[in-house]
Order: structure tokens, then sequence, then C-alpha cells
């Protein structure tokens, strides 16, 4: 089907699809049809039997940013394909239908830069463009860099990365190409927060120049990018390096980051985790709970998707993450 797939060719199966849903719409006699787009989302992935499917992440994705999705399946020995169809509910208390349009191609690893060629005519015109590469090796690809042309805003999610420790040169060889947001980074936001946190006490705050010991406990066999990212990040906030422990701690390789403390003379905050999702905060002299809420795949991309513009944050954590992974043993533990 490769001489038939055209960018006229999905746009009038697009224009086919909203009459048809209006003309069902009358015949229901209900509310209406919205058409809801607020960019155009490219979603780039290799599903394996272990990941969430595409389908099940947008669903939930779209009732907060309304896109139009160009889902690309890549898979080996696939032919060029395309199919449209819409993604519609109806909010609660309401009687019109809110719709989103997607198109989903499928293609084989050779035929990336000929879908590459059709991004142009079915992108949402005058709209931001957000490009989601669930196949982070697809990075280093040549050809994939004519897909990254197209993004406003790139995400991935560094821990597709087999070696955390490599992963981080390649990230940084990825940012020179296009502006990305990495969901790891998202997935740290909570224990920033609470890290940040703990120094709003006064008692706390007057004690920040005597930190200087920082120790980060993770349960995976190698250090995770979060490990690097969260003690790059509190170097960068504090503008000045602190004696940095890594270290492995058995239990469940789900969770990755357990335990964040911070010492020094006549100082020491923590942020540990307990049961589920469930922290314990040790600020000096005072300790409390919080809770961890569980971040699911769309739950991360949405927060990446409210903010198209650039992360300057994390562009320095990334490159002081780098140093650092540099600076320590191969096997830090």
């Amino acid at each position: 089907m490769t001489a038939a797939l055209s960018a006229e060719k999905i746009l009038r199966e697009l224009n086919e699809l909203w009459v048809s849903l209006a003309q069902a719409d009358k015949q229901e006699q209900s509310g209406g049809v919205l058409r809801a787009c607020s960019m155009t989302l490219i979603v780039v992935t290799e599903e394996t039997s272990e990941s969430t499917p595409v389908g099940e992440v947008l669903a939930a994705l779209m009732r907060e940013h309304p896109s139009r999705a160009v889902v690309l399946r890549i898979a080996n020995g696939a032919t060029l394909d395309s199919r449209v169809f819409a993604e519609c509910w109806m909010p609660f208390g309401r009687h019109q239908q809110i719709c989103c349009e997607q198109i989903e191609i499928s293609l084989s690893p050779g035929m990336i830069a000929d879908v590459a060629a059709l991004l142009p005519g079915i992108v949402a015109p005058d709209l931001p463009v957000a490009l989601w590469c669930r196949t982070a090796s697809l990075l280093g690809l040549p050809e994939f860099r004519q897909v990254l042309a197209w993004a406003d805003k790139t995400i991935i999610d560094s821990s597709d990365f087999a070696d955390p420790r490599q992963a981080l040169p390649q990230l940084i060889a990825a940012r020179a190409m296009c502006r990305f947001a990495d969901l790891n980074w998202t997935r740290l936001t909570r224990w920033r927060e609470a890290i940040a946190q703990a120094f709003e006490r006064s008692a706390t705050m007057a004690k920040l120049a005597n930190l200087s010991d920082l120790t980060i406990t993770y349960k995976t066999p190698e250090t995770p990018i979060t490990a690097w990212y969260l003690a790059a990040w509190v170097r960068e906030a504090l503008g000045r390096p602190l004696r940095t422990q890594l270290r492995s701690a058995a239990g469940n390789a789900g969770r990755t980051i357990q335990e964040v403390t911070l010492s020094g003379p006549g100082i020491s905050v923590s942020v540990t985790r307990t049961e589920g999702d469930s922290v314990q905060l040790h600020d000096c002299s005072l300790d409390s709970c919080a809770i961890f809420p569980p971040h699911p795949e769309y739950r991360l991309l949405s927060e990446e998707l409210a903010l198209l513009q650039s992360d300057a944050l994390y562009d320095s954590v990334l490159l002081r993450a780098n140093e650092l992974a540099k600076s320590f043993p191969e096997a830090a533990r």
C-alpha cells in the first residue's frame, strides 16, 4: 500500500470521519459533537507485552490535552498502512460528545524517512507539535532526525536505556538536536518538592551552610538515572558540591529511589519511602508524613505537555548529572 499512502488520502479520511460522526449524532438526536484539538501529538512506539498500550494512555491524556494524535507503530516486517478514528467522551452532566482525531500509521524501521515526509501534510495547522518517543533507541538513527525536526518538544523516558550511566552522554547528544523532556526527571517532582519543603522552616534554613553530605539510596542493581538527576539537582540548588554517596539497597526495583538524606553539623534532613505511596519526612527534630501519589504514564505526559517551553533547570541538571556520573567509580553502590 506504499504508493497509496499520502497526506491527501489521510486528510480525506479524516474529513469523512467527521462527517460520519455528525450524521450519527444527528440520527441519535444528541447534544452534538465537539471537535477538540490544542496540538498535534506524534507518538512513536515499538510496543512490547510489558508496556501499557498507547491507546489506553492517549484515551486518558486526551481529556486534559485534546490533540490530533499521530501514532507511528514501528514493527519489523510491517507494511506501510494507515487508519483514522476518533476518541470520544461525554463529560459528566453534559449531552455533547467531545472527540479527538487519531491517525495510526504502521511501518517498518526502514520506512521512517518516508513517513517523516508525510508529517508536514498531516500535522494540525498553526498549532504546536509535541513528540512522544516511546523507543529511546530511535534517537540515534539519522533518519529519525527528520521526525524530530517537526516537534516543538520531544518527550522521552530514559528508563528505556539499558545502561543508565551511558544514557547520560546520549541524552546530552540528543539535547543538541531537539528540545526534549525526560519522564524520569518528571518522576522526581514530588521528591524535589519534599526536599525543598524541608528547608522552608527558618530553623533549618539557618543551618543550610552546614550541609556537607548527600546520600541517595535506591533499589536497583545499577545506579538509576533518577539518582544522578537528584544528586545533580541538589548541587545545582545549593550552588556547591557535597560529599555524595549513592548506594543500592535490596528491595522492589519498581520504586527506584528509596531515601534521600542531607546532613552536616547540627542538621539532618531526609525523605524516606516507607510503605506503598507513603513517605516519612525528617527535618532536624521534626517528623511528618506525606503521600507520593502514583504517577501513571499519562499523568507524567500531561505534566510535560502543559509546558512546551524549554526547561533551563533540566538542561543544567543533565550536564551536572553526566559530570557526576563520570566522577564516580564504575560500580557505584
